[in-house]
């Protein structure tokens, strides 16, 4: 039961956020969301609108906040934090924090935090003792991360989560390692004729 309290992460880059003038100076706020692979925590209903826990959240904290609220979806880490650069949007809602992205960008503590998953193949358990490939999605999860825990894993950057789950698939990499929620919902989903597996990574701290 563990899980059903630790459902999902929000982060709110204070790009604009934390300006305390913001609510004076524009009447609606712009919030970034991720939509590839990322359902249940954020997908598009049949209206073609914005739905999942995410948005339902934030449109329910704007709503206490007597704010209005704009959602736009974005198709990869590139292109909404190049939005959130160029002021096309205010804050990103659902990104996760890495390295590189705390240097440019100021993250708010989360609201509630996702375990780690793990979508793998044979060949991640046929090589205990040798050197995996891990796949993970570009700015997702630290390199150093996962050498921390298993010096003999090598990370293989993949520019988003379908890439990542087909490296799987055809054997490319040993396993693809992501939000436990997302790859969840892809797992079940997807219709994967080659036998995988997918587990909770427990020795992972929370995303």
């Amino acid at each position: 039961m563990r899980y059903l309290f630790i459902i999902l992460s929000v982060w709110f880059s204070s790009h604009s956020w934390a300006n305390i003038d913001i609510e004076h100076k524009q009447t609606v706020l712009k919030a970034g969301y991720l939509t590839l692979g990322s359902s249940p925590l954020v997908f598009t209903n049949s209206k073609n609108e914005l739905s999942g826990l995410l948005p339902d959240l934030m449109n329910h904290i704007a709503k206490k906040s007597h704010l209005e609220l704009e959602s736009v979806a974005f198709n990869n880490p590139k292109e909404i934090i190049s939005a959130l650069e160029k002021n096309e949007i205010d804050f990103i809602v659902g990104i996760s924090l890495s390295f590189e992205r705390k240097r440019n960008m100021v993250f708010s503590q989360p609201i509630l935090a996702v375990p780690y998953g793990m979508i793998s193949n044979k060949s991640y358990k046929d090589r205990e003792k040798e050197k995996k490939i891990i796949a993970i999605e570009d700015g997702f999860m630290p390199n150093d991360l996962l050498q921390q825990k298993d010096e003999r894993v090598s990370a293989l950057i993949m520019p988003d989560i379908l890439l990542a789950l087909n490296s799987v698939k055809t054997g490319i990499s040993d396993a693809y390692i992501g939000n436990a929620i997302t790859l969840n919902n892809l797992f079940t989903q997807a219709n994967i004729k080659t036998p995988l597996k997918f587990s909770i990574l427990e020795q992972l701290p929370l995303e």
